[in-house]
């Protein structure tokens, strides 16, 4: 195959290979790679001839043996000698799990990992940010332009998704009377818990008018109920069908992780995360405001104890 196909194929080795490329000192797995077992269980290729040949013949390992070409060596060192792994998750119907990929990252090289009945498998190399491009095409994103935000304080959100648990259930003519402010305050009369405040009157039917004021309630002849565009969004919510992409950074005393919580519907996909202030943000995304939004979670951190 040509250089070029194989720089974009995915990369299938066998314990034998790596065993082989361990050898030959092309695998150095650092304790966070999934290649460590190489290491643990002091792996050796049983059949060296026969696997130098299969891995020339493959265009993965140069004639001469002096060692493996650029399109393997990338893929390996980027697993080997990791510094961070992202991780995808999408959550499909129920919450079960419908797609999960990893990708080990080293001096900003981004390489997808998994390890099947087939092999090792390597995906092809991709920078940060044409990997947060690689993952935002994944998801179903809102048209250019139509980046909507919610900024909810605590006790918004609290009336916000009590009227979201409301829509879950109901029929796509959602013909059932919504809920009223009285609906509503009758959730919260709990005994109050450590954590969070039984709502008074007052509050939570100022909560309502600011999410009326922002269209997220609507007025009908029976109360408030949630704006239909937000029904969708809704029914992942309460169901907790998120998808999240995490980046694990293994620094040297301690890791550091990242993350971003996503909801995908149908048409779009939200963001759902805090900010600065305690305020909770509802955003909706288009692919480049996605694509922002996964930059920084995926990108290396600068090295701010290094001088210029």
């Amino acid at each position: 195959p040509s250089e070029e196909k194989m720089i974009e194929a995915p990369l299938v080795l066998s314990d034998e290979d790596l065993a082989f490329l361990r050898l030959t000192l092309e695998v150095f797995p650092v304790p966070e790679s999934p290649l460590r077992f190489l290491d643990e269980e002091d792996r050796e290729p049983i059949e060296p001839a026969e696997t130098f040949e299969s891995l020339v013949r493959r265009g993965l390992f140069h004639p001469s043996g002096t060692g493996a070409t650029e399109v393997m060596r990338r893929r390996i060192e980027a697993v080997s000698e990791c510094r961070a792994r992202v991780s995808l998750s999408i959550r499909g119907d129920d919450s079960g799990l419908e797609d999960f990929r990893e990708y080990f990252v080293s001096d900003a090289v981004a390489v997808e990992y998994s390890h099947t009945d087939e092999g090792h498998e390597f995906g092809p190399p991709h920078s940060e940010d044409e990997l947060a491009h690689r993952l935002s095409s994944l998801f179903r994103t809102a048209p250019e332009g139509s980046n909507r935000e919610l900024r909810l304080s605590a006790g918004d959100y609290l009336v916000f998704a009590v009227f979201a648990r409301d829509v879950r259930g109901l029929e796509e003519d959602f013909s059932s009377e919504p809920m009223s402010v009285d609906e509503v305050l009758s959730y919260f009369e709990e005994p109050e818990s450590r954590f969070v405040r039984s709502p008074n009157n007052d509050s939570w039917t100022r909560s309502v008018a600011n999410l009326a004021r922002l269209r997220v309630l609507v007025v009908r002849d029976h109360g408030y109920e949630l704006h239909p565009t937000l029904h969708p969004l809704a029914r992942e919510l309460t169901a907790d069908r998120h998808s999240a992409v995490h980046r694990l950074d293994f620094l040297d005393d301690q890791w550091l992780m990242r993350e971003v919580n996503l909801y995908p519907t149908t048409d779009t996909v939200y963001r759902l995360g805090s900010s600065a202030d305690g305020s909770v943000v509802i955003q909706e995304l288009s692919v480049s405001g996605l694509e922002t939004v996964l930059s920084r979670i995926v990108s290396t951190l600068p090295n701010l104890l290094e001088s210029e």
